[in-house]
């Protein structure tokens, strides 16, 4: 091994822990929402609440993860209460 492997070498060396330094990657948490409406219906509100995310420093894709699902409106109310 002549000098510069042997100096390559204790540079791969030296810098090894600098990368076990580095931060994790923040943990993306994930909100689920069901709206009893259809998509069309929950225009205002699901940007309202995005906002007030937003406002409170949750950006949708970098730190949480939203989910929205729809009951599409009064037809599937029908069945509810079940009948046991």
């Amino acid at each position: 091994m002549n000098r510069r492997d042997a100096v390559l070498v204790l540079m791969a060396l030296g810098l090894a822990p600098v990368s076990a330094l580095a931060q994790p990657p923040a943990k993306v948490r994930r909100i689920g929402i069901l709206y009893p409406g259809s998509q069309a219906d929950s225009g205002v509100l699901a940007e309202l609440f995005v906002k007030a995310l937003r406002d409170l420093g949750h950006i949708e894709g970098r730190n949480i993860a939203i989910e929205w699902r729809y009951a599409d409106g009064p037809s599937c109310w029908r069945r509810w209460p079940p009948s046991w």
